[in-house]
C-alpha cells in the first residue's frame, strides 16, 4: 500500500504547464518499511527520498537507523524538508497507527497516539512530542493529514493549534487503502480557494472510503480550520462550568429521557453511557452528542444558550465532514470515564493537557469517575452502529 499511493504521489508531483513540464509541487518521504521488507537488504531501516521530474530520488547520505519516534529526530527530518524546499506552503501526513488520547503507563510516554509501524506497540510519539516536531522546525505548517485511526479527537486538536491550519483526520479506523494521494498533489496545485479545492479532494476520497464500512466501526473524515477551532474552548469551558455548578439541582422535567426527581449529576452520567462509542481500544463519545444528551436528560434550561455556542463554534471550525450514514455520528470525539479508571494514576496526564486546561473538562470527568466504577458500569457500555447492537465489559 505504502509504495504504491508514494510512488503516485511523486508523478502527480511532475505536470504540463505552459512552459513544459514542470515540478510544480515538491514532496519528501521519510519511509520506514513494514517487517517483511526490512528483510530485503536494499530496504533494512529507515529511508529519505524527494522528487525530481516526478520520480523519488534517494538521499544518500541520511542515516538508515533513523527511528521517528521522538520530537528531536521528526523534527530534524521536518526542517530538512523545509530547506530543501524553502517558501513552500507545507502539509504533513503521518502514516501508520493511531489509538486518540488514551493513557498508557510505560515512561515516558503518557499519551499514546502514534507509533512506528515496525515495532510492535511502540515506541509512541506524544501530541506533545508531534506539535514541539513542528515548533523546532520552523513553526506553523499549512496541513497535517493524519492518514492514522481516531486522530480527530479534541484533546489532541487543542494541542495542535499553533502546529498547523487545518488539520484532517478521522475519529475511526482508516481503511488500509489510505488516500488518493496523487489526487491530493493535484488539488495543493489548484490555485482558487483552498478549502473548496479541498472539499472536492475529500468528497472523491471518502466516496472510496465508505465502500470499506466494518461493523461498528465506520470512516469518517474531518478538515478542521484551526483558527476558528480556537473558539470551541472557550464555548466547551462555559458549558463544563454549568455542568459542575449543577451538579446538586434536582430534574424537573417529565419528558424522557430525564428523569424526574434525579439529581443533575445523575442525568450527566447517564448521557454519557448513552453516548459511548467504542472505537478501536477505546471509548469516545462525539462532543455535541453528550452536549445535546446533557441537556436532555436533565432538562437543564441554562444550558440551553451555552449549547448553541458549543453548537455554533463547532460548526464554524468544520471545513467539510462526511461520514457513512450509518447513525455512528463521531464529528469531534472526546475522552469519556471509561478511559480513565485509574484517575490516581493518570489524572496528571489528562489536567495537563492544553484542552483540560483551558476548560476545566478534567474537573467533570474526575466527578464523574468517582461515581462510576468498571463493576457499575459493565454491560452498560453499547457499541453503537444506528441502534444498539451489543455491549462489552470495561474489560474486553
Amino acid at each position: 500500500f505504502e509504495q504504491a499511493y508514494i510512488r503516485q504521489a511523486a508523478a502527480a508531483c511532475w505536470d504540463s504547464t505552459s512552459q513544459g513540464w514542470q515540478q510544480k509541487t515538491a514532496m519528501t518521504v521519510l519511509y520506514n518499511p513494514s517487517p517483511s521488507w526490512q528483510e530485503k537488504k536494499e530496504w533494512k531501516g529507515t529511508h529519505r527520498f524527494y522528487t525530481r521530474n516526478g520520480q523519488l530520488v534517494k538521499d544518500t547520505v541520511f542515516h538508515d537507523e533513523f527511528i521517528s519516534s521522538n520530537d528531536t529526530t521528526l523534527g530534524d527530518y521536518i526542517r530538512w524538508a523545509r530547506q530543501k524546499y524553502p517558501d513552500h506552503r507545507y502539509v504533513l501526513i503521518p502514516v501508520g497507527h493511531g489509538v486518540g488520547w488514551s493513557p498508557i503507563s510505560e515512561p515516558p510516554y503518557s499519551v499514546e497516539h502514534l507509533r512506528d509501524t515496525t515495532l510492535p506497540w511502540h515506541p509512541f510519539i506524544t501530541t506533545a512530542q508531534l506539535r514541539e516536531a513542528i515548533a523546532m522546525s520552523g513553526g506553523r505548517i499549512e496541513m497535517i493529514y493524519f492518514n492514522m485511526c481516531m486522530m480527530n479527537q479534541v484533546e489532541s486538536l487543542a494541542e495542535w493549534m499553533e502546529s498547523a491550519r487545518y488539520i484532517m483526520a478521522t475519529n475511526n479506523p482508516t481503511p488500509d487503502v489510505g488516500s488518493d494521494y496523487g489526487m491530493l498533489v493535484k488539488t495543493l496545485q489548484k490555485e482558487g480557494d483552498f478549502k473548496e479545492n479541498m472539499r472536492q479532494y475529500l468528497d472523491w476520497n471518502f466516496s472510496i472510503w465508505k465502500e470499506f464500512a466494518n461493523g461498528p466501526f465506520t470512516p469518517d473524515l474531518t478538515l478542521t480550520d484551526m483558527n476558528a477551532f480556537a473558539q470551541v474552548l472557550p464555548a466547551w469551558k462555559a458549558f463544563t462550568n454549568e455542568l459542575l455548578q449543577s451538579l446538586d439541582d434536582t430534574v424537573r422535567c417529565t419528558d424522557a429521557p430525564a428523569r424526574f426527581g434525579d439529581s443533575y449529576e445523575e442525568g450527566y452520567i447517564q448521557a454519557f453511557r448513552d453516548s459511548w462509542t467504542r472505537y478501536g481500544f477505546t471509548f469516545a463519545t462525539d462532543m455535541r452528542d453528550y452536549a445535546y444528551k446533557a441537556v436532555s436528560h436533565t432538562g437543564n434550561m441554562d444550558l440551553i444558550p451555552l449549547l448553541r455556542q458549543v453548537d455554533e463554534a463547532l460548526a464554524n471550525c468544520c471545513v467539510f465532514r462526511r461520514q457513512h450514514d450509518d447513525g455512528n455520528t463521531l464529528s469531534f470525539a472526546i475522552t469519556t470515564p471509561i478511559n480513565i479508571w485509574d484517575y490516581t494514576e493518570h489524572g496528571d496526564t489528562y489536567r495537563n493537557l492544553r484542552f483540560c486546561q483551558e476548560t476545566g473538562w478534567n474537573q467533570w470527568i474526575e466527578k464523574a469517575c468517582q461515581q462510576m466504577t468498571p463493576d457499575a458500569a459493565k454491560n452498560k457500555m453499547v457499541i453503537r452502529n444506528g441502534a444498539p447492537t451489543g455491549t462489552c465489559s470495561a474489560t474486553e
